[in-house]
């Protein structure tokens, strides 16, 4: 008969705590403290599946936090099935919120595995992390665009130079900025300036529309939605 061994993992940047509970019985199949390698997570299913009679399917998780997705897709790429666990959704005992340690903390996580009271966190696919690595371009771009509002204002401020309309950036405000009666060197600033703005301007609103076709994909209608 084939075992479930729920393996609750505190992690940390230089260390991990792992405590594997045997899903059926609630008895500790193994506990220890190691460094923060998934080859030792590895090495550690292996001894307890070693010291077990029947065969021993692993479920292992960690809490959200700092290291992300990474040690989840490490472990699903050794062949542990692993979730991340939302720290809100989880259930903890008074005890564990009293005394904390990390040999608890992980013994709570294998706990809250084999009780199922928790939420497992979406880990997105490489398709998810194109589009966001795309969004996050787009406000790289959309900081730029700040950037070069600033120094405009900056250059006016500094010769002076006072726009009495209602709103920045607005059409009227960019014909006044393109207008301005500057000659030598201080018109060819602003003109680059303007050139840069323009062309950001432009830029953003292409990547705003690719990201308002994506949104329409049948993955993401209904979440934007």
């Amino acid at each position: 008969m084939k075992t479930i061994a729920y393996l609750g993992m505190d992690v940390h940047k230089d260390t991990f705590n792992l405590c594997a509970l045997d899903g059926t019985t609630g008895e500790i199949l193994g506990e220890t403290r190691c460094a923060s390698d998934v080859k030792l997570v590895k090495k550690f299913i292996e001894k307890i599946a070693s010291n077990h009679k029947g065969e021993i399917q692993v479920k292992a998780g960690y809490e959200a936090g700092y290291l992300g997705y990474s040690l989840h897709d490490l472990l699903e790429k050794q062949g542990i099935d692993c979730d991340i666990l939302a720290p809100t959704t989880m259930y903890s005992s008074s005890k564990n919120k009293v005394v904390k340690n990390d040999r608890l903390d992980a013994k709570m996580i294998a706990l809250n595995l084999a009780n199922n009271t928790y939420k497992p966190v979406y880990v997105p696919d490489e398709e998810d992390i194109c589009v966001k690595e795309y969004i996050r371009m787009m406000k790289d771009f959309k900081t730029s665009l700040k950037k070069i509002k600033q120094q405009v204002k900056a250059f006016l401020l500094r010769h002076g130079l006072v726009y009495d309309g209602k709103s920045s950036w607005t059409l009227a405000h960019l014909k006044w900025l393109k207008g301005l009666k500057l000659t030598g060197l201080l018109k060819e600033t602003l003109e680059e300036y303007l050139l840069q703005y323009d062309v950001l301007t432009d830029k953003i609103e292409r990547f705003s529309q690719r990201i308002e076709e994506l949104s329409h994909e049948r993955r993401y209608k209904k979440p934007v939605a």
